[in-house]
């Protein structure tokens, strides 16, 4: 499992749907970065690290990251009910844990990807993210 999704390696790409019902997987979500957030809406912890994630929309707007809420697990009604802001993109991939394809050892758990969907971070605390500096030239993250 420690294997999975390391970082420098391309992400897992997985099956999911959205709030509105509309169907998509991980690869087609365009954005030089991705904010894999992964959670349960009844977990207090989770509800922080949402507000906190929040909070720092101006930032994460200005490094062009799109976050994506990921639920995951099989009380569906509860993240139907949920509210999320509208910039983000809310899903349910109920996969990710039936197949195993992320070391998701407790809530919430951060994953930052870039463009090719190559993990930066995986697992990582919030500030880790907000604090974080790509090396290359190219990379719009500083």
């Amino acid at each position: 499992m420690v294997q999975k999704n390391r970082v420098g390696t391309p992400a897992a790409d997985f099956p999911f749907t959205t709030q509105a019902g509309e169907e998509g997987h991980l690869y087609g979500v365009q954005s030089p970065y991705i904010l894999l957030f992964f959670h349960d809406p009844n977990c207090e912890e989770c509800q922080w690290v949402k507000q906190q994630l929040e909070s720092q929309h101006a930032h994460f707007a200005q490094k062009g990251v799109q976050v994506v809420a990921v639920y995951i697990d099989d009380e569906i009604e509860a993240w139907k009910s949920a509210s999320y802001p509208s910039a983000w993109l809310s899903v349910y991939a109920p996969e990710i844990e039936q197949q195993d394809l992320y070391n998701i050892q407790a809530l919430p758990t951060l994953y930052l990807l870039d463009t090719q969907k190559r993990v930066l971070l995986k697992a990582v605390r919030l500030e880790e993210i907000i604090n974080h500096r790509r090396t290359s030239v190219e990379s719009p993250w500083e």
